[in-house]
């Protein structure tokens, strides 16, 4: 006994082996509607006593297949949007860089260019003002041994010695970024 009625809206194709659903919004409905307990976990019974029911089951296997392959061509779409999402963000950014490239080149100098000018005038600075140290301590050091005692005393030729230069306070960049959210 068969029930043609189960299987309205579906074909087989014999020679290939495979099964066409009908494009009919109901006719899919009806098939991931009957394969929702069987995704959700809610085991039915597995051998069918009956051939409705046999049926029935063969039904809610094409509609497992037809619900895994609408997943996966959900999940395709949503990679596809992500990825030009992604591109369009990309194409953003490089946008903006070759913006404030042009900018700066019109501009003349650019504020990191700026920045550090200013961090070797400091440097400059505090290199003059440790040399005018230096040669006052020096002066005061001639000064004490011209007005000293008559007395030959043993002089210690002091080498000037550079120090090493320090290093600067640390430099701390901060470039912010267009943010964008992806939905």
């Amino acid at each position: 006994m068969f029930f043609n009625s189960n299987f309205s809206g579906l074909t087989s194709c014999v020679s290939d082996q495979h099964v066409h659903v009908e494009c009919k919004e109901e006719t899919v409905a009806d098939l991931i509607e009957l394969a929702v307990p069987e995704l959700s976990g809610l085991t039915q019974e597995r051998h069918a006593k009956t051939i409705e029911a046999a049926q029935k089951e063969v039904l809610t296997c094409i509609g497992i297949c037809l619900c895994q392959r609408l997943q996966r061509i959900q999940q395709r779409l949503l990679e596809g949007q992500q990825a030009c999402d992604l591109l369009f963000y990309v194409a953003l950014q490089s946008l903006k860089h070759s913006f404030e490239m042009a900018f700066e080149s019109k501009q003349g100098i650019s504020e990191l260019e700026k920045l550090c000018q200013e961090f070797d005038e400091e440097d400059r600075k505090k290199q003059e003002k440790a040399q005018k140290k230096r040669e006052k301590k020096k002066k005061q050091k001639q000064a004490k041994t011209t007005s000293g005692p008559s007395e030959p005393s043993e002089v210690t030729a002091s080498a000037d010695v550079k120090k090493p230069i320090q290093p600067g306070p640390k430099v701390r960049i901060e470039i912010r970024l267009l943010s964008f959210q992806f939905v």
